[in-house]
């Protein structure tokens, strides 16, 4: 009997260990993800280090868990709704294990300001968002069921149009937000507010237009008019502006006028980023590209071009200082997404953009045997 005690007590303390070893490693990984995301998190925001911000919107907001879509209006009346801290999860103020739907609404004035278009940056939002400010759509991200998709892990950003808000007036910001398990809602970010981008010397985010057509370059636009283009907010995902699941070609168009201040000026074209390829023209010169174009594209030739940020420099000698310029950009995409997706977008000079700036690579066109087929008949 002494013996088999002796054994049990054995197999117990081995057992004991056992689970301490577990337990220590789930801890490790456990603080491993939190350091991992938080580290993330701070990686995404370096990126709007350089905006300036106009509006502080971290603080107290209106809150109410449920879903109402009149809760999107200015109007609304929202005086008997709770408070809640922005940032923080919604569990920490009052809601213990909520999942499901909750609005956000805050209300703030402004000054009127010198510029055509703003930030709204909100942090991280667990897991789904719909953005609106004064009552017009501004941007989601993630998905609402029946949908599965979540955002937790990307920063918010939405641009805001200036035409969209009230200078000297009262504006008023909705967020419904969707959370499927865990923490929930609006729950980090150090840069909550309305921003603007100063490093940008002609900031180009807001209305392009847009046309889902392959010329091959934009000369041939004038010996085709009358086409319907239509308008696309860049950046964004066509996707987001109801072009869901298209791939294949597109074009961006923009007018600009270049002040003779900079003409002594050595300046860059930064388009954000593309998904997947682009072809960039100055007043219909190339001026540089990303990927190959080609009426055959395989997916596994996509790379991961959609993540680099294009930045392509202007010669002085094709702009039209003090007169209108135009940016023509021809994307081809061959997978999910798709468009001028992701900014900064503007002109600039290299030494005032805060960027890792590369010489841009020289663009070599890669035609397939089905370009060469359809040259071929075409001649």
């Amino acid at each position: 009997m002494k013996q088999i005690l002796n054994f049990s007590n054995s197999e117990f303390l081995m057992k004991s260990k056992r689970i301490r070893k577990n337990l220590i490693f789930i801890l490790f990984i456990a603080m491993s993800y939190l350091f991992s995301t938080q580290l993330m998190a701070n990686q995404n925001e370096q990126e709007f280090e350089r905006y300036a911000k106009i509006v502080e919107l971290r603080g107290v907001w209106k809150f109410a868990i449920g879903d109402d879509s009149d809760w999107s209006s200015p109007s609304f009346d929202d005086s008997d709704w709770s408070e809640i801290f922005v940032p923080s999860d919604w569990e920490d103020e009052g809601y213990a294990g909520y999942d499901g739907i909750a609005w956000y609404r805050k209300k703030f004035k402004m000054r009127a300001q010198d510029h055509d278009i703003y930030s709204l940056l909100l942090g991280y939002i667990d897991d789904s968002d719909e953005v609106w400010i004064n009552g017009r759509f501004v941007g989601s991200s993630g998905e609402f069921p029946p949908g599965k998709n979540t955002a937790y892990d990307k920063f918010r950003s939405y641009l805001v149009p200036a035409d969209y808000l009230n200078f000297e007036d009262e504006n008023t910001i909705a967020v419904r937000v969707y959370d499927r398990y865990l923490n929930g809602g609006i729950v980090n970010g150090t840069k909550i507010g309305l921003f603007v981008d100063e490093d940008m010397l002609i900031p180009l985010a807001g209305e392009w237009q847009f046309k889902t057509i392959d010329y091959n370059l934009p000369k041939d636009f004038a010996s085709n008019p009358g086409h319907n283009w239509r308008t696309m907010f860049v950046p964004r995902f066509w996707d987001e502006q109801g072009l869901p699941n298209y791939d294949g070609f597109a074009w961006y168009r923009k007018s600009v006028v270049v002040p003779s201040r900079l003409r002594n000026e050595n300046l860059i074209l930064v388009l954000g980023k593309i998904d997947d390829f682009d072809e960039t023209y100055f007043n219909g010169q190339l001026i540089g590209g990303m990927g190959f174009f080609s009426r055959h594209v395989d997916r596994d030739e996509l790379g991961n071009i959609y993540q680099q940020v294009r930045i392509y420099e202007i010669p002085a000698e094709i702009i039209n200082y003090n007169g209108e310029n135009t940016i023509d950009v021809r994307v081809f995409d061959g997978y999910l997404g798709g468009g001028i997706y992701e900014g900064p977008v503007g002109i600039t000079t290299p030494s005032r953009f805060h960027y890792e700036y590369k010489e841009p690579a020289k663009y070599q066109p890669k035609p397939s045997i089905w370009d060469a087929l359809k040259d071929f008949f075409d001649n």
